[in-house]
């Protein structure tokens, strides 16, 4: 029964049959799973179906005793994916115990490190994955994050890179691991070199229509009018989430490691909560936070039935919090739907300088997602498309959006979060200004920049000022203001 029911599943999504996918993972789910194989396929399913709760409580009633190493890494993957980074570590335990030599489980304990704030043990960590496997390059790449490499260090990293296949996955990661260890190291020349030679070699592997996702960002605003988004927002229950929002590499991660020293607002990081749930009006999946699909079809949605299941599903998560934060800053896109669908939910959008926001960008390693990030012009124009359309939700959802500036969060934290308690109707709480002491993990890119001491990050784009002149001449061109 559990066989077909995996494969069934699997099929229906596949096909594109998003909501029978889901319903036949959980059904599957209830059979209670036992075995490695079976164990991981359900899990593999509930992470992409975005059941993060399930797929946590499936493998915490599971036993792994008899499970391969390669299998307990898989899982603990995923556990950390679903948001469950003390049971990763644990799976991540039992791996290196079984199998001291495994590269794989040394880098994997180096990364869980990084994002519970363990710096200093990750290095040591990502260290001992690079002693048993020199060319991992996602170990390269975690270094780069770290930080402090070492002169040979740095020799061995130019070797390699003059060793892999030009547009490789691991051309990619050593490439950007190049760019910031060279710029730590004050070698601009060669950072810029190895971060051209990284964006040529990710562009030339996504499948990215730049124009499509212009247009996207263009229909949702025409969509979304004010009449669409109309809520009975003066009814709405105290309490409830606080969507982070703004263009990646925004701030959006320190302002909520900020936040979760606050005694009421539980962290929820990086989540598709809200999406999945518009996935299942839908009954389509996609790769973001929405596409031309469901935007086409958004206007036919029950809102009210979107706003309870993802509130259903969100409740094991907050420990009893009355507020809790979702920091996926690409959730600026869907701000109509969840404003339309949640009426008490309320809005904190980072804002950083252009400049400053758009070369992180550029220098950033993302995934699979912010196919504009790796071109100047067409980061130039995204940036511009996305501050059109954070003013149309200003125009359309008045009082509803706090703008944030990230320049006066690091130099004014105490001011800046008052500010910002005033909009959720909550009293500032002094151990908001310590993120260091957070007890939360950050699974984010920004996981080696939050923690310790609040400090601005500094126009880093200056030392590639030449480089950047399409970019920036785009930039001082925008008719619409920082």
């Amino acid at each position: 029964m559990l066989e077909p029911l995996l494969r069934k599943a699997l099929d229906d999504l596949q096909a594109g049959r998003y909501r029978s996918g889901h319903s036949h993972a959980l059904s599957a789910l209830r059979l209670a799973p036992t075995q490695a194989k079976p164990v991981l396929e359900l899990l593999r399913l509930l992470n992409f179906v975005c059941e993060p709760d399930a797929a946590l409580t499936l493998l915490r009633d599971t036993e792994i005793g008899a499970w391969t190493t390669t299998a307990v890494l898989e899982a603990a993957m995923i556990a950390s994916n679903c948001g469950g980074h003390v049971l990763a570590e644990r799976l991540c335990a039992n791996a290196l115990a079984q199998d001291p030599e495994s590269a794989l489980a040394h880098y994997i304990d180096a990364t869980l490190s990084l994002f519970a704030g363990r710096t200093e043990y990750a290095r040591q960590a990502i260290e001992r994955a690079l002693a048993r496997a020199p060319a991992m390059s996602q170990a390269w790449w975690v270094l780069s994050q770290l930080g402090g490499a070492t002169s040979d260090q740095i020799a061995q990293l130019r070797l390699l890179l003059k060793s892999v296949p030009r547009n490789s996955s691991d051309a990619i990661q050593l490439s950007f691991a190049a760019h910031h260890l060279l710029h730590e190291q004050g070698d601009h020349a060669d950072a810029w070199h190895a971060l051209e030679r990284g964006c040529a070699a990710k562009r030339a592997q996504l499948r990215y229509e730049h124009a499509a996702e212009i247009a996207l960002l263009e229909r949702i605003a025409a969509q979304c009018a004010a009449r669409f988004c109309r809520t009975n927002a003066h009814a709405a229950p105290r309490g409830g989430p606080v969507f982070i929002i703004g263009m990646h590499r925004s701030g959006t991660t320190l302002l909520e490691q900020l936040l979760a020293g606050h005694s009421q607002i539980e962290p929820l990081g990086e989540t598709y909560r809200f999406a999945a749930q518009l996935r299942l009006a839908a009954d389509h999946h996609c790769a973001g936070v929405l596409d031309a699909h469901i935007a086409q079809h958004a206007a036919q949605f029950d809102f009210g039935a979107i706003g309870a299941g993802y509130l259903a599903g969100v409740l094991g998560a907050t420990q009893g919090k009355a507020y809790w934060t979702e920091k996926l800053p690409s959730n600026f896109v869907a701000l109509g739907y969840i404003a339309k669908a949640l009426p008490q939910a309320k809005f904190l959008h980072l804002v950083r300088d252009p400049r400053d926001l758009c070369f992180s960008n550029l220098r950033m390693l993302f995934s699979n997602v912010n196919g504009y990030s790796y071109e100047q012009l067409q980061l130039s124009e995204f940036h511009r498309a996305y501050r059109g359309l954070m003013r149309h939700w200003h125009t359309v959802l008045p009082g509803r959006i706090c703008d944030v500036a990230y320049a006066q969060l690091a130099a004014e934290p105490a001011t800046t979060l008052r500010r910002v308690c005033m909009h959720l109707g909550v009293e500032f709480e002094p151990s908001m200004l310590t993120p260091a002491a957070s007890r939360h993990s950050v699974s984010s890119a920004s996981a080696a920049q939050v923690r310790g001491r609040i400090r601005p990050s500094g126009a880093q784009w200056q030392y590639y000022e030449t480089q950047l002149q399409p970019l920036l001449q785009r930039l001082a061109a925008s008719t619409i203001a920082p």
